[in-house]
């Protein structure tokens, strides 16, 4: 997986994701050094590899900014609980993981990925430098952390877990393939004085901080409660609130949360499929987060909440959900924006990827437009919405993430998947299938 040049030749469409939203016709891509070099028609094909484009639909790697991809030894489990009931029966097996099983399912969750022609995954869970090591074989870009709450699952107390998890900062700080994250877990699971030592640590070193928060209407009333305070208002009395924040999920918001959340600059993940799975009652107010200029971008949550890492399928499901309410003035546009340059500046990496322009690194996936969902193509309709509406992850044909091709043609080439996936089938206790 070197830096080699590639030229992705006479593409049919470049979706572009630029500042104009531009989409391209017939041109090439020239990438080098793990970036764009060149966007234009005809350049010459002296490149290391060339890849003929000429069928194929060009566009940003998927940015998946909230998932766990542990979970997958999870996957198909529990499937009818709603959160209330799920979360604490997956607390339970958890406290029995292994090493070993973190890593594996982290390679099969990031296989999946690269599948789904994702390049970007922000993943909250606990063993990072087993997933560490799993993400960076895989070759996608990897925003990870250690997990804190006050009850942690592999430490004796929530100082020893937050102490680990500034650890695993420091060791990553300035690591190219692995950004630390500084993470905890909940409101409902995390003191004040927790939130408050994590949010000191974000900003000690200058990383992005992330909760889930505001999931239930159970949290929501019990934050009330307990806190005098609704979550987000909860979490602001306690100077948590900036512009490298992320808040997963968000659903039980009010108006008067979400001008306070554009105000301070706070990004938000939102996970349409899961948050329908568990049940929690509301659905996140999409449209007035994006009237607000409130930054929302796209997530899977965990395949065990899912069940999968599509981000494809978020993409349909996110603009269906906010339909079937009542049409907004929502357009595709903004959709699909959640999935590449809003992810980009969800985790403060837009000017490094989310589009394909010249300089930015090439984060690229190509869809093969060769099947019969995929037509017709005409003034009728638009590429996007086909995105949207009709594509789903295993339409993607090449993944390459900073230069790299993971995948060319739908097979990966530098991990042994079959042997991955034997060896994870074994770790869950199932039966040898192939």
């Amino acid at each position: 997986m070197d830096n080699k040049s590639i030229l992705l030749k006479n593409c049919r469409f470049i979706v572009t994701q630029d500042r104009d939203r531009k989409i391209l016709e017939k041109t090439d891509i020239l990438i080098s050094d793990g970036k764009i070099k060149k966007i234009a028609k005809a350049i010459p094909e002296k490149s290391d590899k060339v890849i003929d484009c000429s069928y194929k639909m060009v566009m940003p790697g998927m940015i998946n900014t909230h998932t766990h991809l542990p979970m997958t030894l999870f996957r198909g489990y529990m499937d009818a609980l709603p959160f209330n009931d799920w979360l604490p029966m997956i607390m339970k097996m958890e406290r029995d993981l292994t090493p070993e099983q973190v890593y594996f399912a982290t390679l099969v969750g990031a296989l999946e990925c690269i599948r789904f022609g994702t390049t970007a995954v922000a993943d909250f869970y606990y063993f990072p430098y087993e997933r560490a090591k799993a993400i960076k074989e895989a070759g996608i870009l990897g925003f990870l952390d250690s997990s804190v709450m006050d009850k942690p699952l592999f430490f004796k107390d929530a100082d020893e877990a937050i102490d680990f998890s500034e650890k695993f900062i420091k060791d990553f700080i300035d690591d190219e393939d692995i950004r630390p994250v500084a993470t905890a877990h909940s409101i409902y699971l995390s003191s004040r004085e927790t939130l408050v030592k994590i949010r000191d640590i974000a900003h000690k070193y200058n990383i992005l901080k992330r909760i889930h928060v505001s999931e239930s209407e159970k949290e929501f009333r019990e934050s009330l409660s307990k806190n005098k305070n609704t979550p987000i208002d909860y979490l602001d009395s306690l100077r948590w609130l900036d512009e490298k924040t992320i808040l997963v999920h968000a659903n039980w918001i009010t108006n008067i949360e979400i001008r306070r959340l554009a105000e301070y600059g706070c990004k938000v993940c939102h996970n349409p499929t899961s948050n329908m799975k568990l049940a929690y009652g509301k659905v996140m107010p999409l449209d007035r987060m994006l009237e607000k200029n409130v930054t929302v971008s796209l997530a899977t949550d965990g395949p065990t909440s899912n069940n999968n890492l599509d981000i494809f399928e978020e993409l349909k499901v996110a603009s269906l959900l906010n339909k079937f309410i009542e049409i907004k003035d929502i357009s595709d546009q903004q959709i699909f924006d959640m999935s590449n340059i809003n992810g980009a500046k969800t985790l403060g990496i837009e000017d490094k990827t989310g589009s394909i322009e010249q300089g930015k690194q090439a984060d690229i996936v190509t869809i093969e437009l060769t099947k019969p969902h995929h037509y017709p193509i005409n003034k009728h309709n638009s590429l996007i919405s086909h995105i949207i509406y009709c594509l789903n992850g295993n339409d993607v044909c090449d993944t390459i993430a900073r230069g790299r091709i993971l995948m060319e043609n739908q097979e990966i080439k530098h991990l042994d998947e079959k042997m991955i996936i034997r060896k994870f089938q074994n770790l869950t206790g199932g039966e040898k299938i192939w």
